[in-house]
């Protein structure tokens, strides 16, 4: 529609999407540069080298929600609607006769390419330097790289997810510092109540076993349960 191809002129006009591009491509240089060093040569036979962190390390770690990447993403998002906001852009739209839903699901379109762009360019980075950083897959378990695609694919809907979220809260908040700084705490605090959640759901699900006659079946619960919430 109109609306659409106003929002994404608007988008390839602001310098800042530029120079969140350019630091996503930094931030992945670093992070392969690092993890090209990051290895152990065992000195013994059969001589293996071990890796401290492997492209599927940093793949995985991207798609939480306090990762750089996740977070550089979710600020420009509220600074590109709330500079929308202040400059009067929406009213003008109202004003043209677009109406409050249609302007949000164009917000919400815009923001998520935006999100999906970035992380595929951080992904696709990460990727390209498969020959330097191994990316290993376990034959000892079954379907092992098939659940890392499937975690893959969660990891980018919940990409879906939060993006709408910070969208919603960013026209929400009619002001450009409130809505970066809410969106920022979000951002940051979401993982400490992932942990909490897991904890409690650990704790809750764990209850039913006594640890000194049940050990055995504890441990083995809990290493399943750990598995699903991997």
């Amino acid at each position: 529609t109109k609306l659409l191809r106003l929002e994404f002129r608007r988008l390839f006009k602001d310098k800042a999407f530029l120079a969140i591009a350019i630091i996503i491509v930094v931030i992945a240089l670093i992070q392969i540069l690092v993890g090209s060093q990051s290895y152990y040569d065992n000195p013994y036979p059969p001589y293996d080298r071990y890796w401290y962190l492997t492209l599927r390390d940093m793949i995985g770690t991207s798609f939480q929600v306090s990762s750089t990447p996740f977070i550089l993403i979710g600020l420009f998002i509220s600074l590109f609607i709330a500079k929308d906001i202040n400059q009067g852009t929406i009213r003008n739209k109202l004003i043209a006769g677009y109406s409050k839903v249609e302007i949000y699901f164009a917000m919400a379109i815009v923001s998520l390419v935006i999100s999906l762009a970035g992380m595929m360019i951080f992904h696709g980075i990460l990727m390209a330097f498969v020959w330097a950083i191994p990316f290993p897959v376990d034959t000892t378990v079954a379907h092992d790289l098939a659940n890392f695609l499937i975690y893959w694919a969660l990891g980018y809907y919940l990409i879906l997810v939060v993006t709408s979220f910070v969208t919603f809260i960013s026209m929400m908040i009619k002001n450009m510092a409130g809505a970066i700084i809410v969106s920022l705490v979000f951002l940051t605090l979401s993982v400490g109540f992932a942990l909490l959640s897991q904890a409690l759901l650990e704790a809750l699900l764990m209850s039913q076993y006594d640890l000194f006659t049940e050990a055995q079946a504890y441990e083995d619960a809990r290493k399943s349960m750990n598995l699903v919430l991997d």
